[in-house]
This record gives C-alpha cells, sequence and structure tokens, in this order.
C-alpha cells in the first residue's frame, strides 16, 4: 500500500543529513525506522501526560540530547565541502554596525549552522542556495531550542537579562517574521541586504536570474558556524558561548565593523571606570552618534549589553528597580588584549 505524505523543507534537510552521515541507507529507511518506533510507543502504557513528561528532569535532557541529530549540528567538513562566498560589499549593506533589534549573536549562531549544513547536504557549483529554505529551516530549529531555553531558564530561575531564550523566536508570527529578518536575512527589490549575519560579513545574499532570492556563507561565516558551542554541540546550558567562539567574534567584530567594535571597547571602558548604570552607559552611545535620539540611544545601548553579555564579558545585575554593570574576568582581560589595544 503507498501513501503520500507532505514534508517541511527543514524536516527534508534533516533526513538528508542523517543519510549523509550514514545513519539512514535512504528516505524509506529512515521513515519505516520512525514508524516502527512510533509503534513501540504506542503499546506502552501511559504513565503521565505529554507536557507533565516534557516537565520532568529526564524529559528535558533527553529533549536536550536530540539537538545532535538536527540541523544544527555541527558538520564534519573538509574544504571541498562547501563553495564560499565573497564578503557583501559595503554598498549594499544597510548599516555600519548592528542594530537594536540584533540583540542576541546565538540565533545568529543557529542561522549560520543551518545553512552550513543546508550546504553540506546540497552542495552548488556557486554556493549559493535558496534563502527561502534557509529561513524556514533556522526558524524551525531556532524555535525548538527556544522551547528548550525557555525551560531551562525556569529550572535555574534566570531573570529577564539574562535568559538563554532571549532572542529565539516564539509561536508568534512577528516574533516569526523577526527571526527570518533580522537573524537570517533578507534581500529588497534594489538588492540591498538586511539582516545581522549579513551586516556581520557572515553571510552574502543575491538574486538568480529568475529573481529568486538565495544565500550563501563566506570564510567567516564557515568559521564561525564550525566553532564547538556548549549549547548546541553538548547540550550545555550553564553559559551560550565558548571562551573561543567569543574570542573569534570579537576579533571578527574588530577586523570588519570597525564602529561596532569602538562603540564595544567605550561600553567596557566606561564600565571599568565607574559608569555602571543604564543611563550613563546611554550617554556613551550619544556621544559615539551625536544625531542620535536619546530613544534610539537607550535601544542600541540595550541591545549591546546584551550582546557583551551573551559573549560573557558584562555582568547584570538588578537590585529592586535598579540595574547595574559590571565586568567579568574576561571583560577585564579582554581590555587589555592586542584585539583591544591594537585598535
Amino acid at each position: 500500500m503507498r501513501y503520500i505524505i507532505e514534508l517541511s523543507t527543514s524536516k527534508v534537510q534533516a533526513i538528508k543529513l542523517l543519510m549523509d552521515n550514514g545513519k539512514y541507507e535512504d528516505m524509506q529507511s529512515f521513515l519505516l525506522t520512525a514508524i516502527e518506533n512510533q509503534l513501540y510507543l504506542e503499546k506502552q502504557p501511559l504513565k503521565q501526560s505529554p507536557i507533565q513528561d516534557l516537565m520532568s528532569d529526564r524529559s528535558f535532557e533527553e529533549s536536550a540530547s536530540s539537538s545532535s541529530f538536527s540541523l544544527t549540528s555541527q558538520p564534519r567538513l573538509t574544504s571541498p565541502d562547501v563553495v564560499i562566498v565573497q564578503d557583501p560589499q559595503p554598498e549594499v549593506l544597510n548599516a555600519e554596525s548592528l542594530w537594536a533589534l540584533h540583540n542576541r549573536i546565538f540565533p545568529i549562531k543557529i542561522s549560520v549552522r543551518v545553512l552550513l549544513n543546508i550546504m553540506k547536504s546540497n552542495p552548488t557549483k556557486d554556493g549559493y542556495v535558496s534563502l527561502r529554505t534557509v529561513q524556514d529551516a533556522a526558524l524551525e530549529e531556532a524555535r525548538r531550542f527556544g522551547r528548550l531555553l525557555s525551560q531551562a531558564d525556569k529550572k535555574s530561575h534566570r531573570l529577564h537579562g539574562n535568559k538563554l531564550s532571549a532572542g529565539l523566536p516564539g509561536a508568534g508570527e512577528g516574533s516569526r517574521d523577526r527571526f527570518k529578518f533580522s537573524f537570517v536575512g533578507s534581500i529588497n527589490s534594489k538588492n540591498h541586504l538586511d539582516g545581522a549575519p549579513a551586516i556581520l560579513r557572515f553571510v552574502n545574499m543575491r538574486r538568480n536570474e529568475e529573481g529568486e532570492p538565495q544565500i550563501g556563507i563566506t570564510e567567516s561565516g564557515s568559521q564561525f558556524a564550525l566553532l564547538e558551542n556548549p549549547i548546541l554541540d553538548k547540550a550545555d546550558y550553564t553559559h551560550v558561548f565558548s571562551r573561543e567562539e567569543s574570542d573569534f567574534y570579537i576579533r571578527h567584530v574588530a577586523e570588519k565593523l570597525q564602529k561596532e567594535h569602538l562603540l564595544s571597547v567605550s561600553v567596557l571602558q566606561a564600565i571599568e571606570n565607574g559608569h555602571i548604570t543604564p543611563d550613563e552607559l546611554t550617554q556613551v552611545v550619544l556621544h559615539a552618534n551625536p544625531n542620535m535620539k536619546e530613544e534610539e540611544a537607550q535601544a542600541i545601548r540595550s541591545s549591546l549589553i546584551s550582546r557583551l553579555s551573551e559573549l560573557g564579558f558584562v555582568r547584570r545585575k538588578r537590585e529592586g528597580l535598579n540595574v547595574t554593570y559590571s565586568l567579568t574576568t574576561d571583560g577585564c582581560t579582554l581590555l587589555t588584549s592586542p584585539t583591544i589595544t591594537e585598535k
């Protein structure tokens, strides 16, 4: 008997990746295994509801460990596997530094990892694949990790501003669109590029002869995607990035986005010098951007502090309604590193 089913692009890509890694011979063997597993589970006695099971420690760990079988799993690549594209030119970018909407880096990590895995599973001669395919696949992975990290945040009683799930999309359409356009990317009718990965020169985008948007990964994007990540590769929810990832990101920004780099350094130095409140750091942003409105400066400051905290350089402390910031040990070390002092 034959049945026809529809699968999302991201699920097809994930299954193909498992096949490429030798886990399944073909699509039929994967589906038959999945059916056998589900039939076995249906025969087991129901001990608790699915929601209760999700909330249990065992279920949470099992859900977390499934990340090793996803489009965000670390690809094993050699240089010929993926065609690298050129960095986008400054004239096609709509920004010289990250926007206030780009308040986290981890969603960018998910996007470039998904892109790299799709490129590995479906290599192209010129290094470009469908932007919509990558947007949909990255969104699905980001939502999955958003659910896992929200649960981790609850278990660890993390407060707003320190949550691992910050920046990842929820169920709302606006949240999903924000992720696609801000953390994967978009290209408008004038071929100008938007989105944090493009601004960071991790990806480039173009339109093919039919006018369809495409995306490719750059050398630095590939390097960042391949670095081992605590959450994606180890199910370690104690911190977002490894020291190697944070160091790479800081060096990369210092080289590619000087305006972003200089503002980051100014904020870190201000905190070191005792300017530790949000209002004081907003003034640092205004000093660097005299024509900026204060409301915009506040949003830029909040976003920048969020990224520096995510990288492990800044610590946030709340006492009642008051928030203050301090440098971590790594933040203090960073200010004396060649990455900072040579710029």
